[in-house]
């Protein structure tokens, strides 16, 4: 994720605003086409350094367009399905075009959250202090970010890109010259049949209020998109707030330490603790720090105790938010020793664990915490008990979204080099 290098190729899509109903369906037909021909282009841009190339996805999301002030605990379950549903889509199209996620010739794909209402994108100056949701006109502060813009054919993606030019035109601090255009097909955005996503999931039985210091952990090994979808809605919870002088927003990342790892599959391919939290950090600073133009906001301080959850390595994302990486040694880590924090994102696969968090803190007389999760990003192309094209689309499906996967296709690699 080293997209500081100035040879690694860097490009924005700009996706229209989605079909109402949002259904899994609907997203996919209007969504499939614009993603498959800009990650095929991405992967083929010329690069010469040896890390992958950056698509960065603007996600219009109508229904946080008139939710800036509200809690952002109310939006939440629609957001991630949305978001969910995205990453999805983009994943099976890996699979599916064998399109890679690391190294030269692969795709750093990452989704932003873009308050823009569907009918209308005037509003000209930046309202929200930095991400994971941001608004149009902060999405065209630094238009010199990337090398070229993928905009969808079509009346929504054509006046979202006018939307997009007009703004980055006015902007005293942009570089003069277009940013290069390349218009890719548009999806079907037609109203579709089918459950809507606001609706699909449920309440989720927890109040909605405003959460300054909210907690995620894991193993984040290999970071891909389903550690995306859990980073990005932890930092969602976080209320923004320009003020100065307010309660700073933390974000607390617990990443699991190596001795924990010893007994994972394909433990030799493991990345160490310090990789693999550069990459969260780096994937964070990205998607949060995105309105800021100071680089000199951006500082890091290392905090090296022996005693549990004190190895820290905090990033100071802007005046007001902090990002929090800690290292692990239980299942708890710090949100059974840091009463503050407030709220937890778990994937439905871990939602045990967050039970087993608040019977601790129960213990402790702490209140409970709140307990958010995002959706596992599985998808039905195809399994062993398949045919043999099915059952290999699976397993590539899984060097996408699952550590583990990406482990096993690497040492499958390794010994295909060392028997040849």
């Amino acid at each position: 994720m080293a997209d500081s290098s100035p040879s690694v190729p860097k490009a924005l899509l700009l996706l229209p605003p989605p079909p109402h109903p949002s259904a899994y369906s609907g997203l996919e037909a209007s969504y499939r086409p614009p993603l498959s021909s800009s990650l095929r282009a991405v992967s083929k841009m010329p690069n010469s350094s040896s890390d992958a190339a950056i698509l960065d996805i603007a996600l219009p999301c109508p229904h946080l367009a008139d939710r800036v002030a509200r809690p952002r605990s109310k939006s939440y379950a629609q957001t991630q399905k949305l978001l969910a549903a995205v990453y999805k889509i983009i994943c099976v199209i890996c699979a599916q075009d064998s399109i890679e996620l690391e190294g030269a010739g692969g795709v750093d794909f990452r989704v932003l959250l873009v308050a823009l209402d569907r009918e209308d994108g005037s509003v000209s100056e930046p309202q929200i202090p930095y991400g994971p949701v941001i608004d149009l006109p902060t999405l065209a502060l630094h238009p010199e970010r990337w090398h070229k813009l993928f905009s969808t054919e079509g009346e929504p993606g054509e006046g979202l890109l006018q939307q997009f030019s007009r703004l980055a035109a006015h902007n005293p601090r942009a570089p003069k010259g277009n940013l290069p255009v390349e218009r890719v097909p548009g999806g079907i955005g037609l109203i579709h049949p089918g459950s809507n996503l606001q609706t699909d999931i449920g309440a989720v039985d927890i109040p909605h209020r405003e959460y300054s210091a909210a907690a995620v952990g894991g193993t984040f090994d290999h970071l891909h998109a389903g550690h995306k979808l859990l980073l990005t809605m932890t930092a969602f919870l976080l209320e923004p707030d320009a003020q100065s002088h307010s309660m700073p927003r933390r974000l607390i990342v617990g990443i699991t330490g190596e001795e924990l790892l010893k007994n994972k599959k394909y433990a030799e391919f493991l990345e160490g603790w310090e990789t693999r939290q550069q990459r969260v950090g780096a994937f964070l600073q990205a998607t949060l720090g995105f309105p800021f133009t100071d680089q000199t906001l951006f500082r890091e301080v290392r905090c090296d105790g022996s005693e549990p959850n004190e190895k820290v390595v905090k990033k100071h994302l802007g005046p007001n938010f902090i990002v929090e990486c800690v290292e692990i040694s239980d299942p708890f880590g710090p949100t059974i020793t840091d009463e503050s924090i407030s709220a937890l994102v778990v994937s439905a696969e871990t939602r045990s664990g967050g039970k087993a968090v608040n019977t601790k803190r129960a213990e402790r007389g702490w209140p409970d915490l709140a307990v958010f999760e995002v959706d596992v990003l599985d998808a039905e192309i195809g399994t062993a008990s398949d045919s043999g094209k099915d059952a290999k689309l699976s397993e590539e499906y899984a060097t996408k979204i699952s550590s583990t996967g990406i482990r096993q296709q690497k040492a499958a690699n390794a010994a295909k080099a060392t028997a040849g």
